[in-house]
């Protein structure tokens, strides 16, 4: 992504922060209701500062400007555990050996 931003003779700044966590959010609806709710943690961050150059012995208004930026992430979660149950009794009880076709017989 490309961000052009033209300078100023001011300092302009701005700060930001996304947040969601296990405490917030509802609980996944497949997940197993007897397990304990996994964590769950997402966090984005960051900053920017810009304004013009201003060095001993060279005044940057209104000719030199900078722009920096600033953007983390961070994420932390676990494992949901689903309910996975077979739909023929067959499947379970001795695997797919008892319901395959041949696909060439006659």
């Amino acid at each position: 992504m490309v961000t052009t931003k033209s300078g100023g003779n001011q300092f302009h700044g701005s700060l930001f922060e996304f947040l969601r966590n296990d405490r917030l959010d509802a609980r996944n609806f497949f997940a197993r209701t007897d397990a304990p709710k996994p964590p769950f943690k997402l966090n984005q961050y960051g900053a920017s500062l810009g304004g013009p150059v201003l060095l001993p012995g060279y005044n940057g208004r209104n000719r030199t400007f900078f722009f920096v930026n600033y953007e983390g992430y961070r994420e932390v979660f676990g494992d949901t555990r689903g309910k996975t149950r077979s739909t023929r009794p067959g499947l379970k009880r001795s695997g797919f050996q008892e319901n395959a076709v041949a696909p060439f017989s006659a």
